[in-house]
């Protein structure tokens, strides 16, 4: 049997896109694909080991929201911990497909203070 040009340039196509993601994975996920013979079955597979299916995928998303909702500033957390804590949550929310605008999260942030934040926080939020 011979291949067409088109045919052949699927083929070369394929065995790039499965080389740049078998270099752009770890061991373990290599272990996971390393039986799969086209790159959409490479992607289709780690999607699902890392989305899961579309419940996985519902409940995640729900479980992050709440995350969002809950947030407060612990007592004996500076800034920095607060706002790495914050930044966590919004891109695993943001890689689920949901976002915030900027607005938004400045304004989570500000009521998520503690107490002793009050007076700075209040300020801000009345100045903007």
């Amino acid at each position: 049997m011979k291949w067409t040009d088109e045919e052949k340039k699927k083929v070369e196509l394929n065995a790039k896109a499965i080389n740049l993601m078998h270099c752009a994975i770890s061991f373990e996920e290599f272990r996971k694909v390393s039986r799969c013979k086209t790159a959409k079955e490479i992607w289709d597979k780690l999607r699902l080991t890392h989305e899961g299916t579309k419940q996985v995928r519902e409940t995640r998303i729900d479980m992050l929201m709440k995350e969002y909702e809950m947030f407060s500033m612990k007592e004996d957390e500076s800034i920095d911990q607060m706002f790495e804590r914050f930044s966590i949550i919004i891109n695993n929310l943001d890689a689920m497909g949901r976002s915030y605008s900027k607005e938004t999260l400045v304004r989570k942030i500000l009521r998520s203070l503690t107490k002793k934040w009050e007076v700075k926080s209040t300020a801000i939020l009345m100045s903007g």
